[in-house]
């Protein structure tokens, strides 16, 4: 009897402690689209969907996007759409050092070269996709900080 006891008892421990997880179900793709396009429209920005299926929008005379990824709905990305080409060895120099530079000075904003171009990103891990709502306006700050430091480097 006491057996039976101790095992119905440490059954339920073991379920209610490690019984089936209640995970929501991934976001689709057009799911993540809407998401972000009805916050942006919240805030008072005009997004659209772009051809790749991201949602574009512009913040404070520039555009940007975000990046829609249902299969890594955990990854969070902002890209300016502003580049910065790259036409020499020494522009190349020039603009790796600042990118390397801005990139130490600000918090989860990256400047990097991709394809002779400077690109600028936000980048960064959240629990659940919907998190990005707390960090969108601080985010957006970090980005305008990168390419300002980036700028400053270069010319500097």
């Amino acid at each position: 009897m006491r057996a039976t006891l101790y095992s119905s008892l440490f059954a339920a421990f073991l379920l209610l402690s490690f019984g089936p997880a209640v995970s929501a179900q991934p976001l689709t793709k057009e799911q993540l689209q809407k998401m972000y396009k009805e916050y942006l429209a919240n805030e008072g920005f005009k997004p659209e969907v772009d051809a790749d299926g991201d949602v574009i929008f512009k913040f404070e005379g520039t555009s940007y996007y975000i990046s829609v990824d249902a299969e890594d709905q955990e990854f969070f990305r902002i890209m300016s759409t502003e580049v910065i080409s790259v036409k020499t060895p020494e522009e190349r120099w020039k603009s790796e050092v600042a990118c390397v530079y801005a990139t130490s000075k600000t918090k989860v904003a990256k400047a990097f070269i991709s394809s002779d171009k400077v690109r600028f990103s936000l980048e960064l891990f959240v629990a659940k996709p919907q998190d990005f709502k707390g960090v969108f306006i601080r985010g957006m700050s970090a980005l305008q900080a990168v390419r300002k430091n980036f700028v400053e480097k270069l010319r500097g």
